[in-house]
């Protein structure tokens, strides 16, 4: 089959093509083996447009709904069932239709002799390349429970972090809702009618007043302009983003941050040793570990630097001394992997590695949680005190006028 593929060769520019192969992961590990570094897009050629998923799009399931079908199969299996009447029992019970939707093609491949790793591998917007290679190699060793069971905790960690995140802004985006809301409809509707009353007696406006007053009246008067800014500038934003120079800056940018850049690179850290110590446990050669796992950073920095990694293995360099080569790493994970490969015991120390980064992660998110509420409720607190104590002083010369 044809495929038409874009992708980055080594002197970092993306070059556009076609390749035969004999199915999309056959076509992707010709153009790796071909010295393309990051490959952007890979689709078949030819290929009629399904029109109802290029409407609705392809079926979504989120994170929870992923963590409950991988335990549950994985009990399944365990307990003795065939995987065919696993996924049938898992269609029955699913109450996602997008879910129902996708296990039920895969029930369908099953029954049709393709393996799961491959019927997965149909629905890359559910299962990531980490996930199907997992269950590709526990297939062929005969230990899918496990394989489903480690994929199952990895979930967990994701679903319960973000989980803590959502939780942890839900409070201050309402707080935030109100005051804009509160300072919104004394601006706009309280503070103008006091300053015509009070301008009728010929006396100007505080200076605080008078300030609150243009504001606005420049708010109303280019209402539509600030808008039209507003749309150019977070779209302009977006659109970058999506470029790959754009996106490399932004990531950067993100990186380099003294807080955030910490939790991204703990974060990233952490799921790259996990991911790592479950492919090597299933029995994936460490290469083309790093290459799956390359493909699922979303970060461009650290995807091209483990990238290098891969690179540098390949050459013949171990696995410490290609990672300590970047600075990019935490020295921790250098030191634990020098031990893993000095003992024998790599996947165990990398396994250590994202715990530790996990936990770290974890505490880090708490504690920039708990300052969000208390700096957004003093900076809150500042605007609306600002606002009411100008009003107060304009009605007590008011006030004064009368007398």
């Amino acid at each position: 089959m044809l495929y038409r593929y874009e992708a980055y060769n080594k002197d970092k520019m993306m070059v556009r093509g076609t390749i035969e192969g004999v199915s999309e992961e056959n076509a992707e590990a010709m153009l790796y083996q071909a010295g393309f570094e990051r490959i952007l897009r890979l689709k078949a050629a030819g290929k009629p447009y399904d029109w109802r998923k290029l409407v609705l799009g392809s079926p979504q399931i989120n994170k929870q709904a992923l963590l409950d079908f991988t335990n549950e199969l994985g009990i399944m299996i365990t307990a003795g069932l065939s995987l065919q009447k696993a996924l049938g029992q898992l269609e029955k019970q699913a109450t996602e239709r997008n879910l129902k939707v996708i296990v039920g093609k895969m029930a369908a491949d099953l029954r049709a002799g393709i393996p799961l790793h491959q019927a997965m591998a149909a629905h890359p917007q559910v299962f990531n390349q980490t996930y199907v290679s997992m269950i590709e190699s526990n297939e062929k060793s005969g230990t899918l429970d496990d394989g489903l069971h480690q994929i199952a905790r990895e979930i967990k960690q994701q679903v319960e972090t973000r989980a803590r995140i959502q939780q942890a802004l839900v409070q201050p985006a309402i707080v935030v809702a109100l005051a804009v809301v509160v300072i919104f409809i004394l601006v706009s509707f309280v503070l103008p009618r006091l300053t015509k009353v009070f301008t009728q007696f010929g006396s100007t406006l505080p200076a605080s007043a008078q300030l609150l007053v243009n504001i606005s009246d420049f708010a109303n008067a280019y209402k539509f302009h600030v808008l039209f800014i507003l749309i150019v500038l977070i779209g302009g934003t977006v659109l970058l983003a999506r470029r790959p120079a754009g996106k490399r800056y932004l990531d950067d940018f993100l990186l380099k941050m003294p807080l955030i850049g910490q939790v991204i690179l703990w974060d990233n850290t952490a799921r790259f040793s996990r991911s790592a110590s479950n492919l090597l446990k299933a029995g994936v050669l460490l290469p083309d570990a790093m290459n799956i796992i390359t493909r699922g950073i979303s970060n461009t920095h650290l995807r091209e630097s483990l990238a290098d990694v891969r690179s540098k293995l390949v050459q013949g360099q171990t696995f410490s001394a290609a990672i300590n080569a970047d600075p990019v790493f935490p020295k921790f994970l250098t030191e634990m992997i020098a031990v893993g490969e000095s003992s024998g015991t790599l996947e165990n120390s990398l396994s250590t590695v994202a715990d530790y980064y996990e936990a770290k992660t974890t505490r880090k998110i708490d504690r920039l949680t708990g300052l969000i509420e208390p700096t957004l409720i003093i900076v809150l607190a500042a605007g609306v005190g600002f606002i009411a104590v100008t009003m107060i002083s304009t009605i007590y010369g008011m006030m004064n006028q009368i007398k």
